[in-house]
């Protein structure tokens, strides 16, 4: 069993690729990210873990899988498929499906725990 709140020990969070290196574009600042996995894999999912981001403006052109994810410090403001944006603060969730393309601005540096499946067909 795993517990994630916001009172959480986040120890393990470690630099993560850049951005460009996952196929996102940086529209604002410099947002260096960080990831702890601890659950899965991409390919053997649920991918399950932390991330973390420091200020600066994401877009992500296409999400590749679905992915479920609550704000655990920090905060942004989110737009999926250029429709209105939304503020998420400590405490809010919010479900992304496969193949969204989605904006984050990040105001202050905010950590999330995700949940990331595949988007197949389920057998």
């Amino acid at each position: 069993m795993m517990i994630f709140n916001q009172d959480m020990d986040v120890a393990g969070i470690e630099p993560y690729l850049p951005m460009e290196d996952v196929g996102w574009r940086v529209l604002d600042g410099d947002p260096q990210q960080s990831v702890r996995i601890d659950h899965g894999t991409i390919d053997a999912g649920p991918l399950v873990g932390l991330w973390r981001c420091t200020p600066g403006t994401v877009e992500v052109p296409s999400t590749a899988h679905n992915e479920f994810m609550t704000i655990l410090s920090g905060g942004l403001i989110v737009a999926v498929d250029d429709e209105s944006s939304t503020e998420l603060v400590p405490g809010d969730s919010l479900y992304i499906p496969a193949g969204q393309k989605v904006h984050f601005q990040v105001k202050e540096t905010v950590t999330k725990y995700f949940i990331i499946a595949c988007c197949g067909p389920v057998n």
